[in-house]
């Protein structure tokens, strides 16, 4: 993600993230505001940096399956929001 448009975004969230690159909730924050903009790719590279942290974080397995369901991809969404619901 550009470093310029993600903090334009939220600067809060990005600097957490650069900061403290282990914190899942600031990637899977960040993939919702991208999820919020539109933009489906960067949301996805959140959501799954922020489960690559945290594998069994509910929410950015919920917001996945959102993104996944906002690209056409109804499978992969149920798959993600069955592992939110674990």
């Amino acid at each position: 993600m550009p470093r310029g448009r993600r903090s334009r975004l939220s600067p809060w969230w990005s600097a957490t993230a650069r900061d403290d690159p282990a914190n899942a909730r600031a990637f899977n924050n960040l993939g919702s505001l991208w999820l919020k903009q539109g933009n489906l790719s960067e949301a996805m590279r959140c959501f799954h940096r922020a489960l690559r942290i945290k594998p069994a974080y509910a929410s950015a397995h919920y917001d996945l399956g959102m993104a996944f369901a906002g690209s056409g991809h109804p499978q992969e969404a149920v798959v993600q929001y069955e592992a939110a619901l674990r």
